[in-house]
């Protein structure tokens, strides 16, 4: 996993063929129950046209031979209570499941799942254990500079004072969407993030979307 250090810790085709193990396992055992309770809960027509525009959409992209696709999504809440826990149970299969369904049609790619506290990066591990995500998806963790620890701080105490969750997660959001491009700078040399005027995977406005040289061996 996407690895950072916080307070001293480390933080961390049909018949699945050329997909890595745990991908199989998390596109039969997690990702299409996720699925399937994703669109049944309200917003589902917007949202369940995700793998069928997705069809259209990778239709019209073209991957190099030898690149992959990098994905990331930067979870922009610091608690990970009841109903966020739900939220982030989401965001982190949606990110699976596209990965997984790129890697079955053949297209390699790399997930990258941001987070901004230690409480969301643990639960993030465990959705990772629980559905077997294996590398498919790299929890980023950063290491939080003194400035982006004190803003959230902050934020945090201006949140409560004024009764505005929003003044918090407006500011979690810049420094996690900033620690993942930081991660994916790091760990993916060559990394070119596409324009916004490309199609991103499955129509999806994902937090970064670029693409790397294939992983070799």
């Amino acid at each position: 996993m996407a690895a950072g250090k916080h307070g001293g810790q480390d933080t961390a085709s049909q018949s699945g063929a050329g997909i890595p193990g745990s991908c199989r396992s998390l596109s039969i055992v997690g990702v299409m129950s996720y699925a399937e309770r994703w669109t049944a809960e309200p917003g589902a027509n917007a949202r369940s046209s995700f793998a069928v525009e997705g069809e259209a959409q990778r239709g019209r992209r073209v991957l190099r031979s030898g690149e992959r696709h990098i994905l990331g999504t930067a979870f922009s809440y610091t608690d990970v209570g009841s109903p966020r826990d739900a939220e982030l149970e989401r965001s982190f299969l949606q990110l699976a499941y596209a990965v997984c369904c790129l890697a079955r049609s053949h297209e390699p790619c790399t997930g990258y799942f941001a987070v901004v506290s230690q409480e969301a990066r643990d639960a993030a591990q465990r959705l990772g254990a629980r559905y077997e995500a294996g590398d498919s998806v790299r929890i980023v963790f950063t290491s939080l500079l003194v400035a982006d620890m004190t803003r959230l701080s902050d934020a945090a105490e201006a949140a409560s004072g004024e009764g505005d969750p929003s003044l918090l997660t407006s500011v979690a959001r810049e420094i996690g969407l900033d620690a993942l491009r930081r991660e994916i700078a790091a760990t993916e040399p060559g990394a070119v993030e596409v324009t916004a005027d490309e199609s991103p995977p499955f129509g999806v406005h994902w937090d970064y979307y670029g693409r790397a040289r294939a992983l070799q061996g």
